[in-house]
């Protein structure tokens, strides 16, 4: 019975620093972790995504502060999220749980690698947002939102938060700097999760006490993990993004 209690914190401490420094909400690091010891994913994404929440609330704080959040344009996209997460949670039902694992692997993957590339041009990009004071053309909001609405359905169909695809848009297509990317997608993680989250409830499959336990380690780990994001330089979160999202690929292909 404990380690059902202190194993979802342990994961959820862990999940809500790394997710917390890197905008991602943390599910792409609970969700792997948590199958590999034994639970069911079907399980594992409505509670990750309860615990996401908490890490985006814990997180946002500490970001909004030191005014990194863009409300303006997360407000503008963030309902394209919101629909593809409500869409997804109720594809993911019905999809085999090895479906669900190829395409949350594929998507680590190449996300990786595209922002690995983006890495060495950040000094040479003109930026957009509220650390620059220069807004985004309506042709990047417009293609923003269309990337919203992918993140918000990978979101809910693996548990992944929507930050892992989030993170790439604001950063890529939006062309905002790596900290203002990070610190608007805990807002944008915390709204679509809660879209996913709360779909999952009506639908009768949210474990409760996983979610709980998931989601104390995930507070307290996301007030942590913004601490550190405000002092590390873009490139580097950048960089260390990409990483962590190879090392989460790697698990998912050599777990059982």
């Amino acid at each position: 019975m404990v380690e059902h209690v202190l194993l979802p914190i342990l994961v959820g401490l862990l999940g809500g620093f790394l997710g917390s420094l890197f905008g991602i909400g943390g599910g792409s690091l609970m969700t792997p972790l948590l199958v590999a010891t034994g639970y069911d994913i079907k399980t594992v994404v409505p509670a990750s995504l309860v615990a996401i929440v908490g890490t985006s609330i814990s997180g946002l704080d500490v970001y909004a502060r030191h005014n990194m959040v863009n409300y303006k344009i997360a407000f503008r996209i963030e309902p394209a999220a919101i629909l593809g997460a409500i869409i997804a949670s109720r594809i993911a039902l019905e999809l085999p749980g090895l479906v669900l694992k190829i395409v949350l692997f594929t998507v680590l993957i190449y996300i990786g690698i595209d922002m690995l590339r983006a890495s060495r041009r950040v000094e040479e990009e003109k930026s957009y947002g509220v650390m620059t004071g220069v807004e985004p053309p309506p042709r990047l909001q417009v293609l923003g939102a269309i990337g919203k609405l992918g993140a918000g359905f990978l979101s809910a169909l693996v548990g992944i938060g929507g930050g892992v695809v989030t993170v790439p848009v604001l950063r890529r297509i939006l062309k905002f700097d790596m900290k203002e990317a990070i610190a608007t997608a805990k807002l944008d993680v915390g709204i679509t999760a809660s879209g996913g989250a709360i779909s999952y409830a009506l639908l009768g499959v949210l474990n409760p006490c996983l979610a709980l336990s998931l989601g104390v380690g995930t507070v307290i780990g996301a007030y942590i993990g913004a601490l550190t994001g405000v002092r590390v330089s873009s490139r580097t979160l950048n960089i260390l993004f990409s990483i962590f999202l190879f090392s989460i690929a790697v698990l998912m292909l050599v777990r059982r």
